[in-house]
C-alpha cells in the first residue's frame, strides 16, 4: 500500500490451523461476494441501458422480446437477492452471520498482524491483534447501519412481495412499489460496507463487489449497432457465401 511518500506492508504471523469455524465464516463470506458481484453486474447493466438510450433502442429493435425479458428478470434478481441479505429468516442472512460470529469470534479471527510503515530510511512496526470488543463493536456498527437504512430495505421487500414474489395488486400500492436504480446502488454499497467492516478482521483486506467488467454489455450494444449499420452488406455477404456453397455442390454433382 502506498502512503504519502512511503508505503505500508502487511504480514499475518498467525499459526492457528484452519478449523470448522473459519471454514463456515469463509462460506458466508464467499457466498456474499459471489452473490454481491452478480447483483452489482445486474444493476450496472440496468443502469447502462437506462442511461444509454441509443444503445437500448438498438438492441430493443433487434430483439425486443429478449430485451424486455432481460430487463424484467434483472430487476427481479437485483431486488430479490439484495433483500435476501437483510431478511433475518434466511439461513445466510446478515443477521445469522452476525450471530455466528458472536458465538465463534475467537476461533475465526485469530489473525496476528504486523504493519510495516516505511518513510524513506525509517521503518515503523505496528502489531495488530483484534479483540472481542473490536469485533463486537463492528457488528453493532453494522446493525446500526441496517437500522438507518431499514425504511429503504423495507421498500425492497414491499416491491419483491407485490411485483415478483406474489401477484399483488400494484394498482393499490403505487407509491409503495416505486423503486429506482439509485436505491439499488445505495443498498448494494451498504452491503459492501457491511461485508468489509468484518472482513478486515479476518485478513486485513476489503473487497469491491463491482467487477471491472460489470458493464461489458457495451460490447454487445456496439456489435448490435454495427449490425444495424451494415445489415444490408452482411445480408449480401451471407447470400454470396450461400451461393458459393450451392455452386460448389452443383459442380460436384455435375462431375
Amino acid at each position: 500500500m502506498i502512503c504519502g511518500l512511503g508505503h505500508i506492508e502487511y504480514e499475518n504471523k498467525d499459526t492457528t490451523p484452519t478449523n470448522e469455524q473459519k471454514e463456515r465464516y469463509l462460506y458466508f463470506h464467499d457466498y456474499y461476494i459471489n452473490k454481491g458481484k452478480n447483483i452489482a453486474t445486474t444493476i450496472a447493466v440496468l443502469d447502462y441501458l437506462t442511461t444509454h438510450q441509443e444503445d437500448y433502442e438498438n438492441i430493443s429493435t433487434i430483439s425486443p422480446s429478449f430485451v424486455s425479458a432481460v430487463i424484467n428478470n434483472f430487476w427481479a434478481q437485483a431486488i430479490i437477492d439484495l433483500y435476501a441479505f437483510y431478511y433475518k429468516n434466511n439461513d445466510l442472512s446478515f443477521h445469522k452471520f452476525f450471530c455466528y460470529i458472536k458465538s465463534n469470534w475467537n476461533l475465526i479471527f485469530t489473525g496476528d498482524f504486523y504493519e510495516y510503515i516505511y518513510h524513506g530510511e525509517e521503518k515503523t512496526i505496528k502489531h495488530i491483534k483484534f479483540s472481542q470488543k473490536d469485533i463486537f463493536d463492528a457488528i453493532i456498527s453494522c446493525e446500526n447501519l441496517i437500522k438507518d437504512y431499514q425504511s429503504k430495505i423495507n421498500l425492497l421487500r414491499t416491491f419483491r412481495d407485490n411485483v415478483f414474489a406474489h401477484f399483488g395488486d400494484a394498482s393499490k400500492q403505487k407509491e409503495k412499489i416505486k423503486i429506482s436504480i439509485e436505491l439499488l446502488q445505495e443498498i448494494l454499497l451498504l452491503t459492501e460496507k457491511i461485508i468489509n467492516k468484518l472482513e478486515v478482521f479476518y485478513d486485513r483486506t476489503a473487497t469491491s463487489l463491482t467487477p471491472a467488467n460489470a458493464t461489458d454489455i457495451y460490447q454487445t450494444c456496439y456489435a448490435v449497432s454495427k449490425f444495424k449499420e451494415y445489415r444490408a452488406e452482411i445480408h449480401t455477404f451471407d447470400m454470396q457465401k450461400i451461393n458459393a456453397k450451392t455452386g460448389d455442390k452443383n459442380e460436384k454433382l455435375r462431375n
